[in-house]
């Protein structure tokens, strides 16, 4: 009802206004859906939209229903308003009332969908990667070219998933961060993270297809050596790809003299953040995931048609090959459209609604934990991929413990 009266309120008090331009006059009227006007003049409240001129007006109501107060304003100006500014802040109006019964629900969702969704991933992850850690630290008797890799992903996961608490913390008080150094490693680490946990599991991937072709280990890239070297070079491409996000979180703090910490999808830079954002896509996600892909579909070829000589002690590792490409194009997939659709959504080009901007913004917040979500699943192609992985963690507790109870008995004897 108080929608109606002051778009009826609108309709009256603004009908046949006349605004100015430089030198050109033309007449903006409204009509009972809302403001029309020709192609010729919708230019001109464009043109004018994207001046400083709306920046110097607001508008200002009595605070009750009722609208006859409702007036144009210029601050710190005792000057009578042009009919050109007020048709500008009628143009202004009129899109508030249209956005009036948008839902803003990105705040709910930081609030409580991503406080307990990065909850849960931090506690269920933290505990998997943990265990995988320690147990290639204390477990594994000799490493091999996949083991490296593997514990390259793992100790990636584990550094991300630390800065899970800090997050959830600030989105369960709805607060920003309040510290620029802060913000920048959390965000930094969270893409650095994003892109090497695909390259390492494309590498795993490409290990084990090696394997297939050279079961006696004699290529030179199924060597230990070589696979410290091919993790260290990715460690080294990952953070170029990622140095740029570094500049622009900086800049964007500026913007807002470091009182907000945006993350990616949300950082203010116009083309040159989509321009990034699609080429992080294109490198770090998409090339690595056709890797993956096509390494895991030659190594399904190779054991069918040689699956006499490997028998069946491949295929446990080959389904989880492609366990972890399906993974990958399921959680990753939906973040990435949604952070580019996210951040072009926000060019002046674009021309979209306010409400349409908030329901993109709330599926890329729906979007952001499902692709960090593979932090989770991880730990699981460490006990597929790494041969009796889970007896040899499970023979060190059982060692572990008998020499407890051995301490214990000779404590109490003595």
């Amino acid at each position: 009802m108080v929608l109606e009266r002051l778009e009826h309120h609108l309709a009256v008090n603004l009908e046949k206004c006349e605004f100015q331009t430089t030198s050109i006059s033309y007449m903006s009227y409204v009509t009972s859906s809302g403001i029309q006007m020709d192609q010729e003049k919708a230019r001109a409240v464009k043109d004018w939209l994207q001046s400083d001129t709306l920046k110097q007006t607001w508008v200002k109501g009595s605070g009750g229903s009722d609208f006859s107060e409702m007036q144009i304003a210029r601050p710190h100006s005792s000057q009578p308003m042009h009919y050109g500014t007020i048709a500008v802040a009628a143009e202004w109006v009129y899109a508030q009332i249209s956005e009036f019964n948008c839902t803003d629900w990105g705040d709910v969702l930081q609030r409580y969908y991503l406080t307990f969704m990065y909850s849960v991933e931090f506690a269920v992850g933290f505990l998997g990667n943990a265990v995988v850690i320690l147990g290639y630290v204390f477990c594994l008797p000799a490493w091999k070219s996949t083991n490296v890799y593997l514990f390259n992903l793992a100790v990636s996961d584990l550094v991300f998933l630390c800065t899970f608490p800090r997050l959830a913390y600030n989105y369960a008080n709805n607060q920003e961060d309040n510290s620029p150094f802060a913000c920048i490693t959390n965000r930094y680490i969270l893409h650095m993270n994003l892109y090497s946990s695909i390259l390492f599991m494309m590498w795993v991937s490409v290990d084990r297809l090696l394997l297939l072709r050279h079961p006696f280990r004699n290529h030179c890239m199924l060597s230990c050596k070589a696979a410290i070297t091919t993790s260290v070079l990715t460690w080294l491409l990952v953070n170029i790809l990622n140095s740029p996000l570094i500049l622009y979180l900086v800049e964007d703090m500026k913007r807002t003299n470091w009182t907000k910490c945006h993350d990616f999808g949300s950082l203010s830079g116009g083309w040159k953040i989509l321009n990034f954002s699609l080429g992080l896509t294109v490198t770090g996600y998409l090339l690595p995931l056709l890797a993956l892909f096509a390494s895991s579909q030659w190594a399904a070829s190779v054991l069918k048609t040689q699956g006499e000589v490997f028998g069946t002690s491949y295929k446990r590792p080959l389904q989880a090959m492609r366990g972890a490409a399906i993974m990958f194009l399921v959680l990753y997939l939906p973040y990435h459209i949604m952070r580019n659709v996210r951040i072009a959504s926000e060019l002046p080009e674009t021309k979209m609604s306010q409400c349409s901007k908030t329901n993109i913004e709330g599926l890329y917040i729906v979007t952001r934990p499902v692709a960090f979500a593979h932090n989770m699943i991880d730990p699981i192609f460490y006990f597929l991929m790494t041969e009796h992985f889970r007896e040899l963690i499970l023979r060190k507790l059982r060692t572990l413990r008998r020499r407890r109870a051995t301490q214990l008995y000779l404590s109490t004897t003595m």
